[in-house]
């Protein structure tokens, strides 16, 4: 299977075995890639670890049926707004949307979220590692991508991006959701650095 193809299940219904499978078909294209483009794969890489992590530590905690709900609403591609075609091709303006427009977009995206009961266990310190995690390659991505934004303003743009891994008033689920939202978006924005899109079908 070749990693958009791999991509697109993943975002439909996430699972840790798809992400293994995208590690491993990235790590070979990795060997192939112009010089580059190779940190970019690096970058993919260590996103993909970070969500393989994140997603096996909550099906750790869930029943098989929980999980399966809770997957069902990180599918991004039943989020009205986001078209995952136009994301994995529209590479600068998917850049430009993730670091200077999607906060208060997502914001207003978690408020259609469904409660799944079977998961609401403490999952705080799970949240915000995620949200450590994201802090540092959405640097990277504004770094590549706005190049001329003052340190102060790139960091509160991203903070107020991952202000909803933080807020306690959400239920855990919408949290995770939130969370797994980012990792998905980022590992899109990371996956186009390195040249993978649609269009190429690789």
């Amino acid at each position: 299977m070749k990693v958009y193809e791999t991509i697109l299940a993943l975002l439909s219904h996430p699972a840790p075995i798809d992400l293994y499978r995208l590690g491993a078909l990235l790590r070979e294209q990795q060997l192939a890639a112009p010089e580059t483009t190779r940190p970019a794969f690096a970058d993919a890489l260590e996103i993909t670890s970070h969500y393989y992590a994140f997603l096996t530590s909550i099906q750790a905690k869930m029943t098989a049926e929980g999980y399966n709900k809770l997957a069902s609403l990180l599918d991004l591609g039943a989020v009205g707004s986001v078209t995952i075609q136009n994301l994995m091709v529209e590479r600068e303006n998917l850049l430009k949307r993730l670091v200077v427009g999607t906060a208060g977009e997502s914001l207003l995206l978690i408020g259609s979220l469904q409660y799944v009961k079977a998961w609401e266990q403490e999952s705080r310190a799970l949240h915000e590692q995620a949200a450590w995690q994201l802090f540092d390659a959405l640097w990277k991505l504004s770094l590549a991508g706005q190049p001329d934004l003052s340190g102060v303003t790139r960091r509160q743009i991203i903070e107020a991006m991952l202000a909803p891994c933080f807020d306690m008033e959400l239920r855990a689920t919408q949290r995770t959701v939130y969370v797994g939202w980012m990792f998905q978006l980022v590992l899109l924005a990371t996956l186009s650095r390195a040249g993978l899109n649609a269009s190429s079908g690789e």
